[in-house]
């Protein structure tokens, strides 16, 4: 039997992550600095392999990301965006996939 919480929240997935995702170009994931799962992560990383959308996936400098996961990001990130050098790292990236995938 489905629970009132899990049909929360495969409604909030299927009416609100969902039609972003579907709606974007291209998307951008700040990937966990822990290694325990983060779930909301997870789902958000599946429904962008789902719907076969481009991917720039972020990760702090020295952050070693799980092999599959560097295999399907079309664009990685080692930076901290909280600082100038991250951002400019981040923006540029963006602008390579917004000249590759509109």
């Amino acid at each position: 039997m489905i629970s009132d919480e899990d049909r929360e929240f495969q409604r909030v997935v299927t009416e609100g992550l969902v039609p972003k995702i579907e709606g974007s170009s291209f998307c951008v994931s700040l990937c966990p600095d822990d290694e325990v799962l983060d779930a909301k992560f997870c789902v958000e990383l599946g429904a962008m392999i789902m719907l076969d959308k481009p991917i720039i996936a972020i990760a702090r400098p020295g952050r070693t990301l799980p092999p599959k996961l560097e295999l399907i990001a079309d664009k990685i990130v080692h930076a901290d965006i909280t600082t100038d050098e991250g951002q400019e790292l981040l923006h540029e990236a963006i602008q390579d996939m917004m000249k590759e995938h509109g």
